[in-house]
């Protein structure tokens, strides 16, 4: 049954293209085979509050936290809040798409230090969590990942989140889950 979850989202995302994120599949692949050797910003979480915006800097520790326990990059967090859209649509991945061009033009006017940069976006609504978005872009504003997680996917539904620190929570799961750890891993680029 989980197996049709995750396909039926994966479904979402791919007919979804056209209004969904647009992931360069060369950086991407870059991006892949780079982890364990290389750095990346992650900026506080935006939190999209039916229509509202506030930023979560915690969730950047937390993050970085982990992607540095784990070995999948030298991550530093970034006190700098990005604003995203907050319009809310039936098309979760159009949203997703949306704050992902975003971001991506942020990093493009707003040059990061790392190779890399990451932000966590939490939809919460007023009928409670209706998605959990990772997006990271290269230094040069090339969407090179994205991920959602919503009642769909394991992670969310085992936390079942109410609010920041459980969406966070999603995060760090649904992050565990799809980058291995890189124990032993060469030193970062750039």
């Amino acid at each position: 049954m989980h197996s049709l979850s995750k396909l039926a989202g994966l479904v979402v995302l791919a007919t979804a293209s056209c209004a969904g994120p647009n992931v360069d599949r060369a950086a991407q692949e870059r991006f892949l085979a780079e982890l364990g050797r290389t750095t990346v910003t992650v900026f506080p979480a935006h939190v999209n509050r039916a229509g509202g915006e506030e930023f979560d800097e915690r969730a950047a520790a937390r993050i970085a936290a982990l992607a540095n326990e784990r070995g999948w990059f030298d991550a530093r967090t970034s006190s700098s809040h990005v604003s995203l859209p907050t319009a809310w649509y039936m098309n979760e991945a159009k949203m997703l798409g949306d704050s992902a061009a975003a971001f991506a033009d942020f990093v493009r006017e707003h040059p990061v230090e790392t190779r890399y940069a990451l932000i966590a976006d939490y939809l919460l609504g007023t009928h409670g969590v209706g998605g959990v978005h990772v997006v990271v872009v290269d230094g040069e504003g090339r969407v090179v990942d994205v991920s959602l997680w919503n009642s769909h996917w394991d992670a969310f539904r085992e936390v079942q989140p109410k609010d920041v620190d459980g969406c966070t929570e999603v995060v760090l799961r649904g992050l565990a889950r799809q980058w291995p750890a890189r124990a032993g891993s060469a030193a970062p680029e750039r």
